[in-house]
C-alpha cells in the first residue's frame, strides 16, 4: 500500500515542475515577440546605411512621401519597407498572445496550487 502523503508530494511536484516550465516557455515566447518588435522600432527609425541596405534612403518613418500624378510614388524609400514590416508585426501577434496565455496560465496554476495545498492541510 502506498503512502498517500509521499503520493500528494509526488503530484505537486510535478504539477508545479510543469508550471515552472509553462512559464519558461511563455517567458521565451514573451522575449522573441519583444524582439521583433525592437527589429521593427528599429528598422523604423534607423537609416537604411546603418542597417547595411541601400545608403541614399533614410529611415522610413521620417522620409517624406512625394506622390506624382505619372509615375505614382516619387520617393520608393518611404514606401519600400512597410510590407515587410507589417508581416512581422503580424508574425508577432500570435507569439506574443500564446507567450502570454502561457504565462498566465503557469502562474494561476502555480498559485491556485498553494492555495489548495495550503487549504487542505
Amino acid at each position: 500500500m502506498r503512502d498517500e502523503t509521499k503520493y500528494r508530494d509526488e503530484l505537486e511536484r510535478r504539477f508545479l515542475a510543469e508550471t515552472r516550465r509553462m512559464r519558461g516557455r511563455g517567458l521565451f515566447l514573451l522575449s522573441a515577440g519583444g524582439l521583433l518588435w525592437l527589429y521593427v522600432v528599429l528598422r523604423l527609425v534607423l537609416p537604411w546605411s546603418v542597417l547595411g541596405a541601400d545608403p541614399g534612403c533614410g529611415a522610413p518613418l521620417f522620409e517624406r512621401l512625394e506622390l506624382g500624378y505619372r509615375d505614382g510614388v516619387r520617393n520608393p524609400c518611404a514606401v519600400i519597407p512597410w510590407p515587410t514590416l507589417l508581416a512581422v508585426l503580424a508574425v508577432s501577434v500570435p507569439v506574443l498572445v500564446t507567450g502570454a496565455a502561457l504565462y498566465v496560465r503557469g502562474l494561476v496554476s502555480a498559485n491556485l496550487g498553494h492555495y489548495v495545498r495550503g487549504m487542505t492541510r
